[in-house]
């Protein structure tokens, strides 16, 4: 059943006011005074029903249910989180993904401009006098899943000593009044932008064994070995997302008796397929207990054949399984070692060999089209970044041959391969040594990158190069790699982001002795022969700037082509300033100074790209070290994979494609329900009508267009009353209703409205009339004589009670009447209310009556909730002996006859009719 939510509003509508009908009509004087006193309750009722429509809320927010939102997402991750905390020192790919919905950074990178774009903070600027201090105002209004506001000392707290512990930050300074904390750098660091602002901020006093509290859209639920949950926080900045919960289960390599739950019927040779997690959450996903698998999938891996049914299928093909392929950053790769003495150190081999790869007959090999060639190691897809000017090398065995024979390469042996060339450039031959070369390669188990593999020994063997496949695990190779025992490998590069940081990792020679730098690569480059001379002319300072950074080894300095001493000047090797002692003599018009020197040419220009805190000078000198990894060729980008994602058919949509797939923070904001279509909503109830406090069932129905029933995710009943649980049975719900309490009756509004998963929210409203439940007066008139003589008075007490609880009731309306009129009977008041004793006294009184009497004195009680009621009591009054009444006269003065005489008169007379008929006939 659905969840539901209503509202007990006992006062939400304004009542109707009394109308005639409503107020009982007097026949007497003292209807005037009954009217004004049921008019003044009508008016004070009104008031109050009006005070309460004003502090009562009549309909429930409700933006978050239905349609677009709700339900559960159901992904699988490889294995369990390593931590849920950012400030672990070590984050497997489940705990990065997971806290990356957990947490926001000051920054995200837009899924669509692949660019660095304002996140938690609103804005940033730096300095334009000194650009190593930065600047960032913080959006306010951001919450901790906690509820409580993030401010500067938490954003200072987390680049702090006690959370990431920046060392390049040398100090920061908050200003409250802008919202606004600046940061001093050591010195300008492109980091700032490429890794700070991707940090997550943290909440101060949060440790690296703290619980899980972020401000991302997602807040913590719980977490075990074998799940994570997540449910949706409703105070995100940004915004809500759609779906309600996200529950991560763990599907790593695990050896067990999977028959239960995963029936397998097929005879395999080696271990069981079902110890592979992605055979296990395949299965899961093609029968409906998973929504998507959270990591990247290759073609071997859509295609593998899972058993269900009896029957093999695959993610690729099965109805209930989509696939998405999507441009990826990691790209297989070929490796050279680049470490110095080492043949391969030749920037000329290393050439030929890019020309002789047939990248795109490489591809062919991916059954589902699933391999693009790649040129550089940055994406060209990652448009800020690539260096599209640059043209790469394409397949051109001519070409790589003529690079071979122009560096002296050549079959000086006639064996079939090309050997070494001797030590004089003149003479190659003399002094050539054979040569072979290893890769290593991928196991045959991976079957598309081993065939690739067969097939560059093959495009080896036509360039000439003597190459043997050595195929084992990378595990295995790797060590060989560390230990620099190696030629050349064939591996897949996984550590490419969307921002172009890591190629510092992993081509920056300082990164040799870290083995971040498998390669051994430092990117050396000869200048020879460079002038200094047009700097120094006239130059004070002695001093001339190389056109080149980072040099290394021993620059030469020649004057008029002699070797000149090293003491007669001095080099910055970092900064490529040259300084000449100011006492060495110089002809500046004919003589000649030049130096030959080598550097790094790549570290010189990412160093300057690290150095830069404007976007638009670190894309120039990214996209110049592109050019420079074209020219050494310290590896050779071969293929990318279009990495593909497995999902639920027609379950979510929205799904997020960016470069490197749909697996991303922008994905799990903006998943949202597909749309069906409209619902339609209908109320009804077996009555119109309903007494106070009555209770009766009502009937809601919701459908879609086509007039089948569906169930509402949330239910929402609104109107005065009180709603009980709605009940979902054959197709509708039932809810149980109790009508408000009223002193008239009035029409009310109820209205349902459904929110349905998929459904366009839908309404309906039924109006009933509520009558108040009168009850009933006990009313008793008490006298203070029963008889007495004309010219005296006498109480008249009009008692008024429940008849049910027999209490006093006080603030009734009483009005007296007496019969008979005009016969010298009075009452001193004739209209009032009951007092707090339950009493209306007043006092009856007689003159003048001529005759003995008796008057009845008639109270007749109202109130606002009962039943009008009267009573009726009588009081005899003799006649006033001191009035003489005189004898009624006849005609002409005679007596007039007794009634009695006249009776007896006209019986005579009848008597005497009759016999004389009788006589006649």
């Amino acid at each position: 059943m659905g969840a539901y939510a209503y509202e007990n509003n006992a006062l939400a509508v304004l009542m109707i006011p009394a109308t005639e009908e409503n107020v009982m009509k007097q026949k007497d004087s003292g209807s005037r005074a009954k009217n004004a006193g049921i008019s003044l309750i009508v008016i004070m009722t009104m008031l109050i029903s009006v005070f309460a429509v004003l502090a009562t809320p009549t309909t429930i927010a409700q933006d978050y249910i239905g349609g677009p939102y709700g339900g559960g997402l159901r992904v699988a991750l490889k294995s369990q989180p390593s931590s849920l905390n950012p400030l672990a020192s070590t984050l497997n790919e489940s705990a990065t993904q997971i806290i990356d919905l957990l947490y926001e950074p000051l920054g995200r990178i837009d899924p669509y401009t692949l660019k660095l774009k304002p996140w938690l903070a609103s804005s940033w600027a730096v300095n334009a006098v000194d650009t190593s201090v930065v600047s960032v105002t913080l959006k306010s209004g951001i919450y901790w899943h906690d509820d409580t506001e993030m401010t500067l000392n938490d954003v200072e707290y987390t680049f702090g000593p006690s959370g990431y512990n920046i060392d390049y930050i040398t100090s920061m300074t908050k200003d409250t009044d802008t919202n606004t904390i600046t940061f001093d750098l050591e010195a300008p660091d492109s980091r700032f932008f490429s890794e700070m602002m991707l940090m997550k901020i943290v909440p101060v006093g949060f440790n690296s064994t703290s619980a899980p509290k972020g401000c991302g859209p997602f807040k913590f639920v719980s977490s075990d070995a074998t799940s994570t949950s997540l449910e949706a926080f409703g105070d995100h900045f940004v915004a809500r997302p759609y779906i309600d919960t996200i529950t991560y289960t763990y599907y790593p390599y695990a050896v067990g008796d999977f028959n239960a739950n995963y029936p397998y019927t097929q005879i395999y040779s080696g271990e069981d397929p079902r110890y592979d997690g992605l055979y296990r959450a395949a299965f899961d996903l093609m029968t409906d207990k998973l929504d998507f698998i959270g990591w990247d999938l290759l073609t071997e891996q859509i295609t593998l054949n899972v058993e269900i049914g009896g029957n093999n299928t695959n993610l690729l093909q099965n109805a209930n399984s989509t696939t998405m392929k999507s441009s990826g950053l990691n790209q297989w790769y070929l490796g050279f070692n680049n470490l110095e003495g080492h043949i391969l150190n030749d920037v000329a081999l290393r050439k030929a060999i890019s020309y002789a790869m047939n990248k795109d007959k490489l591809t062919i090999y991916d059954i589902s089209g699933g391999l693009e060639s790649a040129n550089s190691v940055i994406s060209k897809y990652n448009l800020p970044w690539f260096n599209s000017s640059v043209t790469y090398p394409s397949y051109d065995i001519t070409m790589a041959r003529k690079i071979l024979k122009d560096a002296g390469y050549d079959d000086y042996n006639s064996s079939g391969f090309i050997d070494k060339p001797g030590p004089d450039p003149n003479h190659p031959e003399i002094g050539y040594e054979s040569f072979s070369l290893t890769l290593f390669g991928p196991q045959i188990e991976d079957v598309t990158p081993y065939t690739m593999s067969t097939n560059i020994i093959t495009w080896f063997e036509i360039l000439g190069l003597n190459v043997t496949l050595v195929n084992d695990t990378m595990e295995v190779h790797m060590a060989n790699i560390l230990a620099d025992d190696f030629d050349m490998y064939l591996a897949n590069e996984n550590s490419a982001t969307l921002d172009p940081q890591f190629i510092n990792d992993i081509y920056h020679s300082e990164n040799v002795a870290t083995n971040m730098n498998l390669l051994n690569f430092e990117g050396k480059c000869l200048i020879e022969n460079s002038s200094l001379m047009s700097q120094l002319v006239d130059n004070e300072t002695w001093t001339a700037q190389l056109d080149h950074t980072k040099l290394i080894g021993t620059p030469l300095v020649y004057h008029n082509g002699t070797l000149l001493d090293v003491a007669w000047y001095n080099i910055s090797m970092d900064d490529g300033l040259f300084t000449l002692n100011s006492s060495y003599t110089l002809d500046y018009e004919d003589d000649m100074l030049n130096i030959t020197y080598s550097y790094l040419v790549f570290d010189s220009v990412i160093e300057k790209a690290n150095s830069q805190m404007e976007p638009a000078s670190r894309e120039k000198y990214i996209k110049d070290a592109q050019a420079v990894l074209k020219d050494m060729v310290p590896s050779l980008p071969l293929f990318t994979y279009m990495v593909s994602h497995a999902y639920k058919t027609n379950l979510y949509v929205g799904w997020v494609q960016t470069l490197g797939g749909i697996n991303n923070y922008w994905t799990f904001t903006n998943l949202k329900n597909k749309m069906i279509g409209d619902s339609t909503v209908t109320i009804s109830s077996v009555k119109n009508f309903i007494n106070d406090g009555e209770s009766m069932n009502l009937f809601v129905s919701v459908q879609d267009l086509q007039g089948a029933s569906i169930e509402a995710t949330e239910l929402l009943l609104t109107g005065e009353g009180t709603f009980g649980i709605p009940i979902f049975d054959s197709g509708q719900y039932t809810i149980p209703y109790t009508a408000p309490s009223t002193s008239t009756s009035r029409t009310i509004t109820l209205t349902a409205k459904a929110f349905t998963i998929g459904y366009v929210t839908d309404s309906d409203s039924l109006d009933i009339t509520v009558h108040p439940l009168m009850m009933n007066f006990n009313i008793d008139i008490s006298r203070g004589a029963t008889s007495l003589e004309s010219g005296n008075t006498t109480s008249v007490t009009v008692i008024v009670k429940d008849r049910t609880s027999n209490t006093v009731i006080s603030g009734a309306n009483v009005v007296l009447t007496m019969t008979p009129a005009g016969l010298g009977g009075y009452l001193e008041e004739v209209s009032g209310t009951t007092n707090a004793a339950g009493e209306f006294v007043t006092t009856f009184g007689s003159n003048n009556v001529t005759i003995d009497t008796t008057f009845r004195i008639t109270a007749y009680v109202s109130m606002s909730g009962y039943v009008d009621a009267s009573q009726t009591t009588s009081i005899g009054v003799s006649r006033d002996p001191n009035i003489q009444v005189t004898s009624d006269k006849g005609f002409l003065g005679l007596p007039a006859p007794s009634f009695m005489a006249i009776i007896v008169l006209l019986s005579g007379m009848s008597v005497a009719f009759a016999i004389y008929r009788r006589k006649r006939y």
